[in-house]
């Protein structure tokens, strides 16, 4: 099977959940990080901010 290798998005998986409660760094500010995400690299690629249990389906 042929795939894309590399995808062509920016991805923040666990989007919202409770992922790094526990780490002595302190939680993670999704919000901050989605706008961190957002001025980062080619601006044009689309931002994929997967809550924990969703998924998406790229196809070409």
């Amino acid at each position: 099977m042929d795939g894309l290798g590399i995808l062509p998005i920016k991805f923040i998986p666990h989007y919202k959940s409770s992922y790094g409660e526990d780490d002595p760094r302190g939680s993670i500010d999704w919000e901050s990080a989605y706008k961190e995400l957002e001025g980062c690299g080619n601006k044009s690629l689309p931002i994929h901010a997967l809550e924990e249990g969703n998924f998406i389906v790229i196809e070409q």
